[in-house]
């Protein structure tokens, strides 16, 4: 289940282009009509007036609250941005946002969101991801699922083109869950 909250963004950048950040969960404690100044555009050093603070929705699973989200905005944003589905299990998706690089990520994200499976090999790979996920991170035996030499199989050059892709896309990406739609 996915709920939606309103979170105040902060304008932190020196450029008026610079997308803002977001500061906390809006509880109206702040003038929305505070302005700033900030230079035109990267190559413009103009200042201009730009309003401060904007108020957003932004929709989470309804395990994750706002609070937690905003400590780690850029691990979800990335995660959800590689193609993982908020409604998937907490469990999943706490041990996918920190399942080592960004290459290693969509691997996995792709064993879960594969159907049908030409391969018996790879069908077993995600069988054995799922059962890690499943395992509570305490009681599992290994901090990876698979070994080195299973990783090299599922990273392969395309994989790894595709994650170094998707980084830079997602590197200034306003939305959060935009990316995960497109």
């Amino acid at each position: 289940m996915l709920t939606t909250h309103k979170i105040l963004f902060k304008q932190l950048g020196e450029n008026a282009t610079s997308p803002r950040d977001p500061a906390a969960v809006y509880s109206g404690q702040i003038d929305l009509e505070e302005m700033t100044l900030c230079c035109a555009s990267y190559d413009d050093n103009r200042l201009v007036p730009k309003k401060r603070y904007s108020v957003e929705e932004v929709t989470l699973p309804g395990w994750l609250s706002p609070e937690e989200w905003l400590h780690n905005t850029s691990c979800w944003k990335w995660l959800w941005g590689l193609g993982a589905d908020p409604s998937w299990p907490e469990a999943h998706q706490r041990a996918l946002v920190h399942l080592g690089s960004t290459g290693h990520r969509l691997a996995a994200i792709k064993l879960l969101r594969t159907k049908k499976f030409r391969s018996t090999f790879r069908e077993s790979l995600r069988d054995h991801l799922v059962e890690w996920l499943d395992t509570p991170a305490d009681e599992r035996r290994f901090d990876s699922p698979f070994s080195y030499r299973q990783w090299g199989c599922l990273v392969n050059r395309y994989v790894a083109l595709e994650a170094k892709r998707l980084d830079a896309g997602l590197y200034n990406c306003k939305g959060i869950l935009d990316a995960a739609a497109a």
